[in-house]
């Protein structure tokens, strides 16, 4: 086929049968039939760090060409027996378990991943002149922040996205379960001197080069408070008067059932039917 060489791990070779159990889901960096799932486990997930090293040398933009193809010759020549395919929904929450015979992967995954999509969160506004997000890392996603929410990759905009247009964004801080592994912030434009001293440059430089993306490992300009790179990301938005930005908060890109906007949202939220002005209890 292409001449890609494949790696697979040797103790699972050694296995009487594969059982590849994954979650379907929007890939972070590319866009195709088989994004994050179990053909990608196949491929990259069993083959190991030297495996993984040399398909991403591949690059992003071949991805959804190589991770079918790689997945269909492990499918054709190992024994995989089934798989275990988990959707999740806009809530962090498993709504689909579903194991899948051998010979209807390739094709039943691509499916689910039309699902996936459809069930995926997202911020439901048309334009942000600053988005804050307050804190990425490692278990919020693979990427630190989800390009599938903010539109953003390290190679610039998402393909086929098509949520908001964000002018500005602002990452406060690392969350504690990522290890300071910052891969993600080189998508922000302002960040602060909290999450610089939390930063594990190693960890997050390894990362960033085994995935083949070093922009992802880049700090944007660093700021005392999380304050002061707001207020830097409204002076460089081009906005005369600050009341009419169009603010948006968020805890992280993985937990958007709570958001807070700015005055000028609150005509956007109103008018969207999935959208609700939480009550106070």
């Amino acid at each position: 086929e292409s001449g890609i060489p494949v790696s697979f791990d040797r103790t699972a070779l050694d296995a009487d049968f594969i059982v590849p159990i994954n979650r379907v889901k929007p890939h972070t960096d590319f866009a195709g039939t088989h994004e994050s799932g179990l053909c990608k486990m196949l491929a990259i997930g069993f083959a190991n760090h030297a495996g993984c090293s040399r398909i991403h040398q591949e690059g992003f933009p071949r991805f959804h060409e190589v991770i079918p193809e790689v997945a269909g010759l492990i499918l054709r020549t190992l024994p995989v027996a089934f798989g275990v395919a988990i959707v999740e929904n806009a809530y962090d929450e498993t709504c689909l378990i579903e194991a899948i015979p051998r010979a209807a992967i390739l094709a039943r995954e691509a499916e689910l991943l039309q699902i996936a999509y459809a069930n995926m969160a997202r911020l439901y506004f048309d334009h942000i002149d600053v988005l804050v997000v307050e804190e990425i890392g490692k278990n919020i996603s693979g990427a630190g922040m989800d390009p599938n929410i903010i539109g953003r990759t390290a190679g610039g905009l998402l393909p086929g996205f098509d949520g908001p247009a964000i002018r500005r964004i602002v990452v406060g801080a690392l969350t504690a379960a990522g290890y300071g592994n910052a891969i993600g912030i080189g998508e922000a434009d302002f960040t602060t001197e909290r999450l610089a001293g939390q930063m594990d440059r190693m960890a997050t430089y390894a990362n960033a080069i085994a995935a083949g993306v070093p922009e992802s490992a880049r700090l944007p300009i660093v700021l005392p408070t999380l304050d002061d790179a707001v207020r830097a990301a409204l002076q460089t938005c081009g906005l005369d008067d600050w009341s009419q930005a169009a603010i948006v908060r968020i805890k992280n890109t993985l937990h958007l059932d709570t958001i807070l906007v700015s005055d000028a949202l609150a005509g956007a939220v109103d008018a969207h039917p999935h959208l609700a002005w939480k009550q106070d209890t």
